[in-house]
């Protein structure tokens, strides 16, 4: 299916001053926080016009401290820093009406303003969620994912595991992240042997080479959530599995602690029947597997978990050339090994290619071109993709402890 239109991002800078310009002036945190969300952000800030708009709306300017001094005859005081604190009941009342209060800012208003920001940039939220406790429960309520996902459609590209032939052995175990967030922690980090399979639906497959307790391993970097299970009861000789989600009617936006299933296919020793089993979390078990007769047409694919038919009828139509020396002239696609596709993104129209040079990511809608990795052996890249939100995040408890 097509990758879907990009969403309409470009709010206009009135809007979001409007949002900034309601953070309360005592507390200046809020809007150096803002400033580090992204560069926007940082340009209405830093606007003239914002802070004289800031200031009339405001009115008095705030309390941020305060110096003291003694009676003559006891001296002066010891020096001391300006000390920060929230300003003292008044004893009595002020002699002037006090400043008017902002107008309260609702939350749908300021979900409209975060829903925007870009997914393929994380830390972009997890730097709003950080600017004040009303939008850190906004960011962190369980309708907002759901908000933001059908927003923007497919889930973004968050990183990526890659496979190497199987004489060149197994890659390191390495979650290559593509965004500025830091990378998840890879499930083979403490040395064992690993061998990625699969990544869909927000969840990676691990073949678990090294683990007495654990053949196959799945995996959600998001929530860190990992599920071990034993290989179905299947003579291989040569293999490949899949993950996908395993909830009735789900938009796969939000697949993140739902039910899965697996599916494990293989070549039998004799090489002339293939069998499959399929696991499902909701019964902790495989089905009984179901073979059909190979007869040498019908093959294990060990890509992307699937069998390809050698004597079907689907075959690839060109739809387009893209030149690669006129959009990547960087990479050198002509010199050297060349350069050659190893992997795909479903759903958001991206591919992977491989150079002498480094790894590389093209949007063929756009033709927009990016460096993702260093230079290495891809045989297969495994791209993964979901949504990545506050609430997924260490983020979550903090939200749960600002009820006031």
């Amino acid at each position: 299916m097509p990758p879907p239109p990009p969403p309409q991002t470009d709010l206009i800078d009135d809007v979001i001053a409007q949002i900034l310009m309601r953070l309360p002036p005592d507390e200046p945190e809020h809007l150096f926080h803002s400033a580090l969300v992204c560069k926007p952000w940082l340009r209405v800030l830093y606007d003239p016009a914002f802070r004289r708009s800031y200031r009339a709306f405001h009115r008095a300017p705030p309390l941020l401290g305060l110096l003291h001094r003694l009676m003559v005859v006891q001296g002066d005081p010891e020096p001391v820093s300006i000390l920060i604190q929230t300003p003292p009941k008044p004893s009595h009342p002020p002699t002037m009406a006090p400043p008017r209060p902002p107008p309260a800012l609702i939350d749908d208003v300021t979900t409209e303003i975060l829903i925007r920001h870009p997914p393929d940039e994380p830390e972009h939220l997890f730097r709003a969620a950080l600017v004040c406790k009303p939008w850190l429960r906004v960011l962190c309520h369980p309708a907002f994912l759901h908000r933001y996902g059908a927003f923007h459609g497919a889930p973004p590209l968050l990183g990526l595991l890659h496979r190497l032939q199987v004489l060149d052995g197994d890659p390191a175990p390495r979650f290559a992240s593509t965004t500025s967030m830091p990378a998840f922690p890879h499930p083979g980090s403490d040395g064992r042997r690993t061998r990625p399979l699969d990544c869909r639906h927000g969840r990676v497959l691990i073949h678990m080479l090294e683990d007495r307790a654990v053949d196959l391993l799945v995996w959600d970097p998001v929530t860190g959530d990992r599920h071990g299970l034993r290989e179905p009861r299947i003579d291989w000789m040569a293999y490949s599995a899949a993950v996908f989600c395993g909830a009735d009617g789900c938009d796969h936006l939000d697949c993140h602690g739902g039910p899965f299933r697996v599916v494990f296919v293989g070549t039998d020793d004799a090489v002339d029947k293939i069998w499959t089993s399929v696991y499902s979390s909701e019964t902790g078990a495989w089905c009984t597997p179901t073979s059909v007769r190979n007869g040498g047409a019908v093959y294990v694919q060990p890509r992307r978990g699937t069998i390809v038919n050698a004597e079907g009828a689907a075959e690839w139509l060109r739809c387009r050339i893209i030149d690669m020396e006129k959009i990547m002239p960087m990479a050198k696609p002509c010199d050297g090994d060349g350069a050659y596709v190893v992997g795909y993104a479903e759903g958001v129209g991206v591919i992977f290619v491989s150079t002498d040079v480094g790894l590389f990511t093209i949007e063929l809608k756009f033709e927009r071109v990016r460096k993702v990795d260093e230079p290495g052996v891809y045989y297969s890249v495994l791209p993964y993709m979901s949504f990545y939100t506050p609430d997924h995040g260490r983020l979550s408890s903090l939200a749960r402890l600002t009820t006031v």
